[in-house]
């Protein structure tokens, strides 16, 4: 029987959002935009995810019907995907992640720290959603830094 490396699933759900795999060094094994679900399964089973950390969310003020349900459905879809998958998750406020992975960053954007923090922990990580991107994409940071924060918050393995 060989035994698997922990590896820790960072989610930020929402239609920017992206996922997250990272080893229990923090080193980032995957990154990527939120696929679907069916991938998103795919990822979670070939990763051997031992625990995820999900953005915890809610629709925002003056949000339409619409887009709150889409939302809605995504980030139920993700918690639905875990828990069917039998993989452990933590939900994590914002304010809660952004608290450790945000040290060391400045400004009032929460984007922008989000960047400054990504860019510092995984230098050479290419943060882009394709190659013809020309910006970083805010979801995949924020993804690998939920995890992270997880990680370092001393979650459950």
């Amino acid at each position: 029987m060989s035994v698997r490396p922990l590896s820790y699933l960072g989610a930020d759900p929402g239609k920017n959002g992206g996922v997250a795999i990272l080893n229990g060094e923090g080193e980032i094994m995957l990154v990527t935009v939120m696929p679907d679900l069916p991938i998103l399964c795919s990822l979670i089973t070939e990763g051997y995810i031992t625990h995820a950390f999900v953005e915890q969310v809610s629709v925002r003020p003056g949000q339409g019907i619409s887009s709150g349900f889409k939302f809605g459905v995504g980030y139920g879809g993700i918690l639905g995907a875990l828990t069917a998958l039998g993989i452990g998750c933590t939900l994590l406020r914002p304010q809660a992640w952004q608290k450790v992975a945000h040290v060391g960053t400045s400004g009032k954007d929460p984007k922008d720290r989000s960047n400054q923090a990504a860019q510092r922990l995984w230098p050479r990580q290419d943060w882009r959603a394709s190659d013809r991107c020309r910006n970083n994409h805010d979801g995949m940071q924020e993804a690998a830094l939920i995890a992270y924060a997880g990680i370092r918050l001393g979650k459950p393995a």
